[in-house]
């Protein structure tokens, strides 16, 4: 986004109505395509005759963002006249869908599933035969 052109406002549908927090990643309709954005400021509409188009889609329920990130990044902006948008997209993750599908669901491992632990095993080797035969024939425990 320009320097000229920060923020911009939304509604929120009723259904997301109490969901809505500061510092979440959500979708929005942008010219012709639907875009990222993250919640700066969140303020009642009350009986405002201002038209605004409502959000699509919230992606992350918590927050990616704290208000002091939010706080910090923006006096940045100010400080260097540097777009907003630029260090946002700057310091999150690569706003891809399927990278963002990966990160949302948590992925487990078979030995999770299992109930077994997790930790990687730990060898002592006595000499540098034995390293190779546990290299080469693993042991499962």
């Amino acid at each position: 986004m320009p320097l000229s052109l920060p923020f911009l406002d939304y509604s929120v549908p009723e259904k997301d109505e109490g969901k809505i927090k500061i510092g979440q990643l959500i979708k929005i309709p942008f010219r012709n395509k639907e875009e990222f954005g993250v919640i700066l400021d969140t303020k009642s509409s009350g009986d405002s005759n201002i038209k605004t188009k409502p959000i699509n889609k919230i992606v992350f329920t918590k927050p990616i963002l704290s208000k002091a990130q939010l706080s910090f990044l923006v006096d940045i902006s100010e400080f260097y006249h540097v777009s907003l948008g630029f260090l946002l997209k700057g310091n999150l993750l690569p706003l891809q869908i399927r990278k963002l599908a990966k990160v949302s669901s948590p992925r487990r491992t078979a030995a999770a599933r299992a109930g077994k632990p997790t930790k990687p095993l730990v060898y002592i080797h006595k000499d540098e035969a034995e390293k190779i035969e546990i290299i080469t024939f693993p042991r499962i425990f």
